[in-house]
């Protein structure tokens, strides 16, 4: 089954995108509730954004691909390269614009979190290297 370019790869990706944020969302609301101490809450949170993280992945599944690399995720090498190309894009590109951008603004506490941002990017990228070596050897 080829989607390539059809509406319904552009809506699967979309469906990816939402599923993904409303995971993390729903973990960071999780994590607001146990801070301000609501424990029958933390649970109900955290199982939604359970069932978001695998709708997120049926969506991967049907895609066979990662939507920020186009790299097919049916096999291991293919996924560390693309977490290496992900990584190293948010690293050299993504990341220190923002910085610029909030330095430029006079927002000196964001922009460096976008360098801490960076450098973790940086240190993730090697270690998928590595990861990527030992497969290749």
């Amino acid at each position: 089954m080829d989607i390539k370019g059809t509406k319904t790869e552009k809506n699967i990706i979309e469906a990816f995108i939402n599923e993904t944020q409303s995971a993390l969302i729903y973990d960071y609301a999780a994590y607001r509730a146990d801070v301000e101490g609501h424990n029958e809450i933390i649970t109900k949170l955290r199982s939604s954004a359970a069932i978001r993280r695998g709708h997120a992945m049926g969506n991967m599944q049907l895609l066979q691909k990662n939507p920020l690399t186009d790299l097919s995720t049916n096999i291991t090498r293919l996924n560390l390269q693309s977490a290496i190309a992900t990584a190293t894009r948010l690293y050299h590109d993504v990341y220190p614009k923002m910085a610029e951008i909030a330095r430029e603004e006079n927002l000196d506490d964001i922009a460096n979190w976008f360098e801490t941002l960076a450098k973790a990017e940086r240190m993730e990228a090697k270690l998928y290297e590595e990861a990527l070596k030992t497969l290749l050897d």
